[in-house]
C-alpha cells in the first residue's frame, strides 16, 4: 500500500513509464494493451487524470470514492480500454455526462443514484451500450451490467438500462422501485435480471415486472402480499423466489404456486408455512433441475400428502433438498 494515498501526475507519469511492450506484441497484428492498476489511491489530483487518459489499456481506479467534474472530464478523453471506478458512490451531472463520452468500457458497481438529470441518463445509456446482442465478440464480463451499489434509480435511467445488449443485468441494493422504472428494467431483452436488495414488491411494481420474458431473480423477498403474489403469477418469465417464507390459500398465492409448479427448478428452500391450497399445486411440479422446500412438516392432509409422494416419485430422476423436514408420515417415509 503506498504511503501516500493521493495519486499525483508524478506517479502517474513514474507508472506508465514503467509500461513496456512484450517482444510478443510485435509478433501479433494488434495492439498490445496493458492494464493499469492504481486502486491503491484515494485521491487523485486532476492533472494526474490527464496523464492517465494517455495510457493506451486498461485504468484500475477502484480505491477513489469521488471524482471532481474535471478529473471526469480528463478521463473521458481515454480511448484505449477499460476504466474501472468501482468504488465511486456519486456522481455529478456534469461529471456522469462527461464519462458517458469514454469510447472504453466503463465499470461503476458501487454508483449509488441515478437520477432524471442528463447527464446521468446519458451516462446509464452508456453503460447499456455494450453485450453481445450489439456484438458477439465482447468478453464475458461486458455482457453482464453490474451495479451493486445503485440504491435509487429514475424511470429515465431505468428505461436506459434495460435497453442494454448484454444478457444479465445485477442490482444488489436496490431495495426500492416505482412501477415506471419497474416498467423500464422489464424491457430488458437480455436472460437475467437480479434484484437482491428487493425485500418486498408492491402490486403496481410487480404488473410492471410482467412482460420481462427472462429469468428474474428475487431471491431475498421473504413475503407477499396476495395482490403483488397474483400480479407475479402473470409475469411471463421465470422466478427465483427462494426466499419466501409463506404460501398461503389466498387466491394470489395459489396461483403463484402454480407459477412455480411450471418452472424446471422448484426452489423454495426458506418457505416455513404452505398450505393445502398452495402445496396440491406444487405438487404438480415435473421436476427438472431439482426441489428445494424448506417447511419443517408435510401433514396428513390429501394436498401435502400429494407434494409429498410427488416430491417421493421424482426423488430418482432430479435433485431433492428437504433438508428442513422434521415430521414427516409413515407413507412418505416408506416412499422415500
Amino acid at each position: 500500500m503506498s504511503k501516500n494515498p493521493i495519486l499525483t501526475k508524478e506517479i502517474a507519469q513514474k507508472c506508465l513509464e514503467e509500461n513496456e511492450r512484450p517482444e510478443w506484441a510485435d509478433m501479433v497484428d494488434e495492439q498490445f494493451l496493458a492494464d493499469k492498476d492504481f486502486s491503491e489511491y484515494t485521491e487523485i489530483e486532476d492533472d494526474a487524470a490527464g496523464v492517465l487518459a494517455l495510457h493506451v489499456g486498461g485504468l484500475r481506479l477502484n480505491g477513489l470514492t469521488n471524482i471532481s467534474d474535471t478529473v471526469a472530464n480528463q478521463l473521458a478523453d481515454h480511448k484505449e480500454g477499460r476504466i474501472e471506478l468501482n468504488g465511486v458512490t456519486d456522481l455529478s451531472c456534469k461529471s456522469a455526462a462527461a464519462l458517458a463520452r469514454h469510447k472504453g468500457g466503463l465499470s461503476l458497481g458501487a454508483l449509488e443514484t441515478l437520477a432524471e438529470n442528463s447527464g446521468h441518463i446519458a451516462l446509464a445509456k452508456k453503460l447499456a451500450s455494450h453485450g453481445s446482442r450489439e456484438n458477439p465478440m465482447v468478453t464475458e464480463a461486458d455482457d453482464q451490467l453490474t451495479l451493486m451499489g445503485l440504491k435509487k434509480i429514475s424511470a429515465e435511467a431505468a428505461a436506459a438500462l434495460g435497453d442494454f445488449k448484454g444478457e444479465i443485468l445485477s442490482f444488489g441494493s436496490l431495495a426500492d422501485l416505482s412501477p415506471e422504472a419497474a416498467r423500464g428494467l422489464a424491457a430488458f431483452k437480455g436472460s437475467d435480471i437480479y434484484l437482491g436488495g428487493i425485500k418486498s414488491l408492491s402490486k403496481a411494481v410487480a404488473e410492471a415486472f410482467a412482460n420481462f420474458e427472462g429469468r428474474f431473480n428475487f431471491e431475498n423477498i421473504e413475503k407477499l402480499s396476495p395482490e403483488a403474489a397474483g400480479a407475479l403469477a402473470e409475469a411471463k418469465g421465470k422466478l427465483d423466489l427462494s426466499g419466501l417464507k409463506a404460501l398461503d390459500g389466498s387466491r394470489g398465492h395459489v396461483a403463484l404456486a402454480a407459477k412455480l409448479a411450471n418452472s424446471s427448478a422448484l426452489s423454495l428452500g426458506s418457505l416455513v408455512m404452505l398450505s393445502d391450497e398452495s402445496a396440491k399445486e406444487l405438487a404438480k411440479h415435473k421436476g427438472g433441475d431439482g426441489i428445494a422446500i424448506g417447511v419443517h412438516s408435510l401433514t396428513e392432509s390429501p394436498a401435502q400428502v400429494a407434494l409429498a409422494m410427488s416430491i417421493a416419485q421424482l426423488r430418482p430422476k432430479c435433485w431433492v433438498n428437504l433438508n428442513n423436514l422434521t415430521t414427516i408420515t409413515d407413507e412418505f417415509a416408506e416412499a422415500l
